[in-house]
This record gives structure tokens, sequence and C-alpha cells, in this order.
């Protein structure tokens, strides 16, 4: 979190280095020579931001795997220089061959070309800088950027830049200053930033190669979205240099500079944004989601309202701050001003889309407002000049984030109240053309009349702000201090061993309590979890020893539940008729998060319910304020029968039956373990056992389970001697014992939900060959298991084969496994996300 202030900081500090740096540049050069800096200046900053191909974003997401596996990242690292400085010698190639006089000649500017040979001079150093940098994200220290990058580098270009003007340098001199500041800084960050992290990369020549490809195709996806990014950036600017004089240019740009500044503080407020709003993507809390968007704009509104009516009033004047010859039309001032305000602030909405599994979307989006820019700039330019490309920039910027505002409705099923944030442009404007009029009536210079609007403005919102933390401290006192750690209800009828481990989780953190089935716990859960379970404080057992004794045991739970005063319930959905009563009746005493395991039922014995158990689904879901689900997969499938205003948190399902101690598996044993049924793929598990016990010498197949299959897995058995059938109820030690055996666990299903066979693999570190089918597909990702298509006999009977004969394969797997098992399977992980933000009590 520090960390992200500063960053933020520095950013800030960059930005008001950079805007003394162009006040300089204006004033000691006028109109004309600001225009070629401009003009040299945007093409670089464009440059920039599409030459790394999209390869600043890829390391991340590369180079994070390669940390995880304790492998050095270099090799990535040393590809994406190589690549990024020959997309620089061609560029400069390009220019030298006549690219940059054919540019010169378009611009009718003399002197640009030189200024853009000179400016991309710097360019490889910064770029490679910003390789770099993605190593600092990684390993999650950012200092060493910071501090060169963001601080020093500023600083030092500015320093240069005045010495040079004073010196009565051109613009030639004025780029030149910052080749030296940008080479300066590159080597004191590169001797600085010399941390690859890992051990030596002992990956076969082949596997590696193909490492490189993928890393290079999902950079240059990446890079799209940047381009067309970089298109809304600059392409005002370019276009506009086409149709009108160097001098025009550099007026627009300064003034365009200027708006910019709108955006510092969405800028500063967003850092850090996206990790949480992909956080809360991950978990399924689509209203937590929502209040980090709307939070972050509203953090960011009331500076930028101040900076909107200050330069949409006072542009006009800019003169009095670049020098005389700069001066602009109110429309310009304010068409810029509004478009960048609308830019910024609803541009935070953007992060609902790029971080929440949407970024292809996003970067539709991103590209269909790049191309809107670019004609409407066009347009704007040719028939207007100036003004035609400050209005067409603002109307095409407000454009393209009404179409995001639509897109994330339809997404999320919410609207950001970003827009209404919007209407408070009109008073601010006001404030600021009324302090303006004010200094023309008693003749005070610009720069008193904005100081006036300054102190009128903050009032204003002091006024506001005051109010709103009133009201907001009246509400929060009908409620316990968001800050108290949450009291929980885990209310348990079924799924014992899920509920024991996440009330363990929960109870550094949380006071917990929790009602469990004293019988299916004993039969579920291993010893060990049994053993912490009975020395828990506010544990409450359910008794069905009887009829009777089950509603005399359920008015207990109702009792205790309200003593213990929970802030938040979460219940397992039952169709059991007096389990769901109790649930049903727990939403009278706190708000309800129902983790809801099949969001339909299964094929076979299970898809036929009574209609009694229909009612009393449909019950449950309507009564709770929020669900958790294994998966957005099984997220998809339960928004169809709830309320999409409704949270639906989405994690993994957390892990089961874990070993004391772990041992070497049985060679050549596969396992099948679970609830014999008809959507299990028991049809595949007996063509691809048959298959396998061809072809390998010392197969064996170990079924654990029972069911309304079981008769016919009974028969295959009985006529093969590898396939050994152990019907019924087994112990948690026995099957923990049978995955310890096994080589790998099989799980041929024709369809699913989520699986807790999965858990239970992941836990005990063997890698799973699965039907890809459900959420499953979601959880195992190529380092912990194989997914093939369902009913596939050649495809698992392959993946088997692979796994059983090659000991590194299955050694890199189960490594993978037990990782999956401690990252997104742990339990205090899951918890978490399970309690969250708490929904407002009932």
């Amino acid at each position: 979190m520090r960390q992200a202030y500063l960053y933020a900081a520095g950013s800030l500090f960059t930005m008001m280095c950079g805007m003394a740096l162009n006040v300089l540049v204006g004033r000691f050069l006028g109109p004309d020579q600001y225009g070629i800096y401009a003009l040299s200046r945007t093409a670089a900053q464009f440059f920039l931001m599409i030459a790394p191909l999209g390869m600043e974003l890829g390391l991340q997401r590369f180079m994070s795997v390669a940390v995880q596996e304790n492998r050095s990242p270099a090799q990535l690292l040393r590809f994406a220089r190589t690549a990024a400085f020959a997309v620089f010698l061609v560029t400069v190639l390009v220019l030298l061959m006549g690219g940059a006089a054919a540019l010169e000649d378009a611009y009718r500017a003399p002197g640009l070309a030189m200024a853009l040979v000179v400016t991309l001079l710097s360019a490889p150093f910064l770029i490679d800088a910003m390789l770099i940098f993605s190593l600092g994200r990684v390993i999650g220290d950012m200092r060493p950027y910071m501090l060169w990058i963001l601080f020093f580098q500023p600083l030092l270009r500015l320093a240069l830049t005045a010495a040079v003007l004073v010196l009565d340098g051109d613009v030639q001199a004025v780029l030149t200053a910052a080749i030296f500041a940008g080479a300066l800084t590159w080597l004191g960050y590169a001797m600085s930033e010399n941390r690859i992290a890992g051990g030596a990369d002992t990956r076969p020549p082949q596997e590696r190669r193909t490492e490189l490809r993928q890393f290079f195709q999902t950079s240059l996806w990446l890079g799209v979205s940047i381009f067309f990014y970089g298109l809304m950036r600059s392409s005002d600017t370019l276009v506009l240099g086409l149709f009108v004089s160097v001098g025009d240019v550099g007026r627009y740009a300064a003034m365009s500079f200027v708006a910019q500044t709108v955006q510092s503080l969405t800028l500063a407020v967003s850092q850090g944004l996206g990790a949480k709003v992909a956080a809360a993507a991950a978990a399924g809390d689509r209203m937590g989601l929502k209040d980090l968007i709307d939070e972050a704009s509203l953090r960011a509104i009331p500076v930028s309202l101040f900076l909107f009516g200050g330069i949409a009033v006072f542009g006009q004047d800019l003169h009095v701050i670049f020098g005389e010859g700069f001066t602009v039309s109110a429309v310009t001032a304010s068409s810029l001003a509004f478009g960048y305000l609308a830019g910024g602030v609803l541009g935070i909405v953007g992060y609902a889309l790029s971080m929440a599994h949407h970024h292809k979307l996003e970067s539709a989006l991103t590209a269909a407002g790049g191309g809107v820019l670019l004609v409407a700039v066009f347009i704007g330019a040719s028939t207007g000049g100036a003004e035609g490309v400050a209005v067409a920039t603002c109307l095409s910027l407000c454009f393209v984030n009404i179409i995001r505002l639509v897109a994330v409705r339809s997404v999320h099923g919410y609207w950001p109240r970003a827009p209404l944030y919007l209407i408070g442009a009109v008073p601010a404007w006001l404030v600021a053309a009324a302090m303006r009029q004010a200094a023309l009536e008693f003749d005070l210079p610009p720069i008193g009349a904005f100081f006036l609007g300054t102190i009128a403005y903050s009032l204003f919102m002091t006024v506001i702000l005051i109010g709103g933390k009133m009201i907001g401290r009246r509400q929060q006192g009908m409620h316990r201090s968001a800050a108290k750690p949450a009291r929980v209800t885990i209310l348990s009828f079924h799924f014992a061993e899920y509920s024991a481990r996440l009330c363990l989780a929960l109870g550094d953190d949380h006071p917990a309590q929790m009602i469990v089935d004293r019988d299916k716990l004993v039969r579920e859960a291993p010893s060990s979890v049994v053993g912490s379970v009975q020395r828990l404080e506010n544990i409450v057992w359910y008794e069905r020893r009887s009829t009777f004794g089950k509603i005399l045991s359920a008015g207990r739970i109702l009792m205790d539940i309200r003593r213990f005063r929970p802030d938040l319930i979460v219940a397992h959905e039952t169709l059991v008729p007096l389990p769901a009563l109790v649930t049903f009746a727990c939403r009278l005493i706190a708000p309800l998060r129902l983790i809801v395991h099949d969001p339909d039922p299964h094929a076979g014995a299970d898809a036929s319910i009574s209609r009694l158990k229909r009612s009393l689904r449909w019950m449950l879901r309507k009564v709770a304020t929020g669900y958790v689900v294994h998966g957005l997969y099984c997220r998809k499938a339960l928004l169809k029968s709830v309320s999409p205003e409704k949270p639906v948190i989405c994690i993994n399902h957390g892990t089961l039956l874990e070993p004391e101690k772990f041992r070497s598996p049985l060679p050549g044993n596969i396992l099948f373990f679970g609830r014999l049924e008809q959507y299990k793929g028991l049809p595949t598990l007996y063509a691809v056992a048959d298959l396998l016990a061809e072809k390998l010498e010392g197969f064996r197949l170990t079924v654990v389970g029972h069911g309304s299959e079981a008769a016919f897995v009974r028969a295959f058995a009985a006529t093969r001697s590898f396939v050994a059938f152990n019907e019924g109820y087994a112990s948690p030690e026995d099957v923990i014992s049978a995955m310890q055996d096994a080589v790998v666990v099989l799980l041929p299903y024709d369809e699913a939900t989520q699986s807790g066979v999965l858990a239970a693999a992941m836990a005990n570190g063997r890698p799973v060959v699965t039907a890809a089918v459900g959420a499953i597909v979601e959880v195992i990702d190529g380092q912990n298991g194989i997914a093939v298509p369902p009913a596939d006999v050649a495809a698992f009977a392959g993946a088997l084969e692979k796994i059983l004969s090659d000991p590194l394969e299955w050694e890199r797997l189960s490594q993978g496994a037990m990782r999956t098992a401690g990252s997104s399977m742990n339990w205090k992980t899951i918890g978490r996300a399970i309690v969250g933000p708490p929904e407002v009590r009932a």
C-alpha cells in the first residue's frame, strides 16, 4: 500500500515537472518553435507506447510464472529488450531514409525532421526502463523505478532544459537535453535493478521456445489495446498539424497539455485500483466491485472539478502562463477541459472490464474509441481548425465512455455513479466564470481571479463534503463499526469437512460459530480436523436421532445463533425440509450467504427432484442476501435463477482430506473416487482402463465409492484382475491412503459443476486427468493436471500414459497440484473471500 501511494506521488511529481518544463519551452521559444517541439514529442510518446509491442505487460504475466516456479526470467526479459530495440532501429532507419523529411513536408514545419530524429534517440533508454520495470512489479519492489524514473529523471530533465534555454538553445538543444536525462537515468536505474530472481532454467530448448512464442503472441494482443489508447492520446495534435500552421499547433498543444492535468488526480487514485478490482472480480463480489469503482470516482471528482472549472474558464488566458502569442478561444479551452474530465472520471469505469475478465471487450471499446476519435478530429480539423479538433475530441471521449458505461451495465448489471458526479461540472464552471467576470469588473489580473475562484470553490466543496460526512456518520451509527471483525455463523447440515475447515480458517480473524451434524463430521473429516473442531468455543451440534429430537435441535440452533449475534450467516444450500426451514429462519437474524454447490441438478438420480425440493431451493435462493459458488461456470449458471443485484462470490473449492504426511505412490496405480452416478462418465472409465491395461505393464485401477451405478462397476471389476473396487463407505483415513497410493486421480465426468474429489487430489499432491467440463477446467491449467474432451477415450488414455510412464512429468504436475492447494484452494484465502464486505444488516 505504501508503494502504491509513493507511486501516485511520483506520478504527480512527474506531471508537475512536465508542466514546468512545457511552460519554460513555451515562454522561451514561442508558439512556432513550441509547435515543432509538441509535434516531435507527441510522435515520440506515441512511439514509446507502441514500440514495446505490449511486452511490458506480457512480461508481468510470464515472469510471474517463472518466479513462482523458481526459474530465472532472464530469457524473457532479454528477448523483450532485443525485440524492442529492433523496433527502434527499424523506425530510425525509416526516418533517416526519407520518412522524417516526408513528415516535415506534410506538416510544413521546417526543422521537424531533425527534431523527430533527435527525439527518438531517447526512446531506447525509456523503453528499456519500462521493460526492466516489469521485473520490479513481479517481485513487488517498485522503489528503484520510482526513485530514478518518477523523481530523478523529470527533475534532471527540467534542470538541463532550463540551463539550455538560458543559454539561448533551440528546439534541438532542448530535445538533446532530454536524451542526456534519459540516458543518465537509464544507466542508474539499470544498475540498481539487477535482481533477476529464481534459479537456472533447466527446461528443454523446445519448451523455452514455446514459452517465448506464447509470450510474444500474448504481448501483441495486449499491444493492440495500447496502440489504440496511444492513438486516442495523440491523434488530435498530429492530425491538427496537417491542416493548420505550426504556430496554431503550438497553441493547441499547450492548451491540451494544461487540460490533461484535469486527469492528474484520477490517475493518482487509480494506482493500485486494478489489483483490488481484479480480486473482487475473482471473488465474484459484484457489489464490492461497484463500490470500488464508485469510491475511486468520488475521491477524484472534487479536485478534478476544481481543475476543470479553472482551465475551462481561464484557459483563454493561457498567455499569462506560456507567454505572448499563446491565445486560444473559450470553446477550445472548455471543450478540452470537459473532454479530459469525462475521460478521466468515466475512464475509471474501464477497470470494471479490463480487470474483471473482460479485457477483450475493453480492448475492443478502446479500438473503437480510437477509430471514432481519429475520424472526428479529421472532420473537426478540416472544418474548424483548433476549435473543431477540441470539440471533436470532447465529443469522442464522451461517446466512448458512454459506450463503456453501457458495457459495464450489460456485463455486471449495474450503472456506475461516475456520470452523476460530472453534474458538478456546471457549478464548478459557474464559480470560475463568476470569478473571472469579477476580475474584469475590478481590473484584477487573471491570476488573482483564479485564486479568488479557488477560495470560492474550496468553500463550496467544503460545505458539501462536511455535509456528506455527517450524513455518512449518521448512517454508520445504525450499524456496527466496519473496522470491527465480523461475527460469522457457519450453518452446516451437509459438507461437514468443508464447513469445519472454513470455520477453523476464519477463527484467527473473525469470531466464528459453527453448527454441524456431529455424525457427518466424524464420517467425513479426518480425526485431526474433528479434534480441532471439538476444541472450538462456539460449536453447536445438530442432533438427528429422532423426528422429535430433530425439531428440538432445530429450535436450539436458532436460539444459539440469536445469542451469538452474528453479522453474517454462511450456509450450504440444502433440499432437506427441516434444515432448509432452519436456514430460511436464519435470514431473520442476519444477512445470509448461501453456498450453492450445484446451481443445476446433475444427470441421473439427481435430476429428478420433487416439487417440494424445487420449492425449497427457490425459497432459499430468494431470501439469501448473497451467494458463494465454486467457479465462473457455476456463477453463470446460478445467475439464471437469482437476482443479478445480489453479490455472487466466486471462489475455488477448498482442500479436503489433507494428509498428515506425503508418501510415494504405487507405480502404475490410478484412482477413481466418489459417487458412482450416471454423470460421472463410468463408460469412459471402463474403456480407458481396458486400453491402458493392454499398453502398460503393471497398470492398476482403484475405484472407491458407492451410488446408483455401483452394480455396473462391480460387474466390470469382477472380470478384470487389474481393477480393485472398494465399494461402500470409506473412512477419511482410507480415502487419504488411497490418494497417496495413486499416481494420478481420474475424473472422466460427462458433466460437472465443481469437484470435491479434485480438491482432495490437490491437497494430496496428486495430479488429475479430467474431462474439460464445468468449473473444473478453471482449476486445471496444465501445471497441476491435464484436461481432455469429455468421453474422448484416446485422449484420456494418452494423458494417463504420459503421466504414468514419465516420472519427471508426474513430479512437475504433483508440485503444481500442491501449489494450487496452497494458493487458490487455501482456506484462509477462501475464508476472506466468503466473508468479504458485509451486506447491510436487515
